[in-house]
This record gives structure tokens, C-alpha cells and sequence, in this order.
């Protein structure tokens, strides 16, 4: 089972899990989405997002894209240990992601 930062794992029908590492505001509801980006916060912290659009700090086309953002995103970063049992993803997902890391951080 997933730590506290998620309530489930997601399974396909046929039983598969499937994660998509730094995911953005892509994602799909059948995949265990996971970010570390300002969509995948705001959409956990919804008060949040809420004094955002108040403060004016999100446009019209940030707010729809936010609202298509599957709403059990996990936000987690991924230089730590990743918040599932080992051996738990049949599928493991992740674009323009790797380039995001520093030296450093990759090889931890």
C-alpha cells in the first residue's frame, strides 16, 4: 500500500499497476500519477488553489488545466524513495523527467 501520500494503489482491470513518474498536468485516472510540480500541489490542496484563483495568480488556461488533473495525484518528489513497496508497478512511465535531475540527485 502506498504511504500516507496517497489513499490507494490503483490497479487496471486486470490487475496491473501502472505509475507515471513526473507526470505534470498529464495524467490519466487508470495510472498512479505522480509530481512534484505546482499541479499536482495545488490539486491535493484545494484551499490552496482556491487563494490562488482568488489572488488572480492563475489564468483562465492553468485553472482548466488543473481541473483535468487526476484528483489522487501523488505530490512527491521523486529524489526520495518512491512511496510504494518494492516490486509493487508492472509499468513504470516517465517523460521529461530525467532532465529535470541533477547529477547529484540521480545518482542517490
Amino acid at each position: 500500500m502506498f504511504t500516507h501520500h496517497a489513499s490507494r494503489i490503483k490497479r487496471t482491470p486486470d490487475g496491473r499497476v501502472l505509475l507515471n513518474l513526473g507526470c505534470g498536468a498529464v495524467t490519466h485516472p487508470a495510472w498512479n500519477n505522480l509530481d512534484f510540480g505546482p499541479y499536482a500541489t495545488l490539486k491535493r490542496r484545494p484551499i490552496v488553489a482556491i487563494a490562488v484563483k482568488l489572488l488572480g495568480l492563475m489564468n483562465a488556461e492553468r485553472r482548466q488545466r488543473l481541473a483535468e488533473v487526476d484528483p489522487e495525484i501523488i505530490a512527491w518528489d521523486v529524489r526520495k524513495p518512491l512511496p510504494l513497496p518494492a516490486e509493487t508497478c508492472d509499468v513504470v512511465y516517465h517523460s521529461n523527467l530525467i532532465e529535470h535531475l541533477t547529477r547529484t540527485s540521480a545518482s542517490l
